[in-house]
């Protein structure tokens, strides 16, 4: 008896499974059971592609595993087609599933994306208006100048999160602020409303239609108070460290053309009130980041509040500068938005060996736990049990 299946010829003498010691048929069924069919997977792709053995014999519920690998400026899309078992992939290599007869599987190339270049930044940030900026992009094979850029906003992460989601936007209606454009390094807006909050994607498209995106980024038309990405030592030094410190260590949405200064008093160079809250009005400020009469925003786009025409905030926060329990933060101030002394305030912020950190909550929306939530040594963050941070202000 002969069988034929793929590349695999077996013989069986019927007369040597007859003789067989205890033959018989149950004998024969059992040589018969063990034999193992063979198969072939073949594989196709375009000529953009170079696949590794385009045909592999694979035995009866085995996988079969092909390195797919493209030529410059190409990879392989994920979506495989053909007969066999669907398969999973792992980098280049796509194995087939669970293969029970012969099959195919056929690959298509599909352009690899720029690369995208430095990050997206917001400046000249208003009421009405914002600059969206991103680096140039580069690519394996076409020149920089033949890159093209697209600017989209939309009102959520999820309508923007994909590829495909982004080029879909083709009008200004459903968000299309720039369609592509070569030799594009930022786009401005204009007509906006204060308090507006929009996420910004750009996208960049080489010649051979592959396209990469930023992952959108999210910004609000008016100032916001943000926190200090790192802790900061009471013992900082003069107030211009402390400013300095907000501008190094900001978000991405922070507006890049905007002065900064840190929210902070040392009870004599810069001063909220010098009488509970503000009772002379504007006049008592010195040197203060708060201006009179201005709405206030999170990073997040969220309404902090209004100041008074005293430059200070009167009423409890719409929401917290930032979500969560507790972030301590430096700002030496008493609830009436008073200050305390220079000596009270670790020496005017140059002792770590006394108590005079006075800290409030990032997490509260009530004025006064704002300002004051505990006090602390003046420590160095390395000794520290207190940690805090600076809340930073665009001006």
């Amino acid at each position: 008896m002969k069988i034929l299946s793929g590349l695999t010829l077996l013989t069986l003498g019927m007369t040597s499974l007859s003789a067989c010691t205890g033959g018989g048929l149950n004998n024969q069924s059992s040589q018969a059971s063990s034999i193992s069919i063979s198969y072939i997977a073949s594989a196709t792709g375009d000529s953009n592609l170079t696949i590794s053995q385009l045909s592999q014999p694979v035995v009866s519920g085995g996988a079969v595993k092909f390195t797919v690998s493209g030529v410059v400026g190409y990879t392989s899309g994920s979506t495989v087609g053909g007969t066999c078992p669907a398969g999973t992939w792992s980098g280049t290599d796509y194995t087939t599933g669970n293969i029970t007869s012969n099959c195919t599987v056929s690959f298509s190339s599909v352009p690899t994306p720029p690369d995208i270049g430095s990050d997206m930044t917001f400046s000249g940030v208003s009421n009405s208006g914002l600059t969206v900026n991103w680096g140039t992009a580069s690519d394996v094979i076409d020149a920089t100048n033949q890159l093209k850029y697209k600017v989209v906003k939309a009102s959520s992460t999820s309508s923007v999160d994909t590829v495909d989601k982004f080029d879909a936007i083709t009008t200004s209606g459903a968000g299309l602020v720039q369609d592509w454009t070569t030799n594009s390094t930022s786009v401005t807006l204009n007509g906006l409303s204060a308090g507006d909050f929009h996420y910004y994607v750009v996208g960049i498209k080489n010649a051979r239609g592959g396209i990469a995106m930023y992952y959108p980024l999210g910004r609000v038309t008016g100032k916001i108070l943000y926190l200090s990405t790192s802790w900061i030592p009471g013992n900082f030094g003069a107030l211009s460290n402390a400013d300095n410190f907000c501008s190094s260590h900001k978000n991405l949405v922070t507006d890049t053309t905007a002065t900064i200064k840190a929210m902070i008093t040392d009870g004599a160079t810069r001063v909220a009130c010098a009488t509970p809250y503000c009772g002379g009005g504007a006049s008592e400020n010195v040197d203060w980041p708060l201006a009179a009469n201005v709405t206030y925003y999170t990073s997040e786009g969220l309404v902090l509040g209004t100041t008074s025409a005293a430059g200070i905030f009167t009423s409890d926060f719409s929401n917290p500068v930032t979500p969560g329990y507790i972030v301590f933060t430096l700002l030496g101030l008493k609830t009436d938005w008073t200050s305390y002394s220079p000596a009270e305030l670790c020496s005017s912020y140059t002792s770590a060996d006394q108590s005079g950190s006075y800290l409030g909550n990032a997490t509260q929306t009530g004025i006064a736990s704002f300002l004051f939530y505990s006090v602390s040594n003046c420590e160095n963050l390395t000794t520290g049990v207190l940690q805090q941070k600076l809340v930073c202000v665009e001006q």
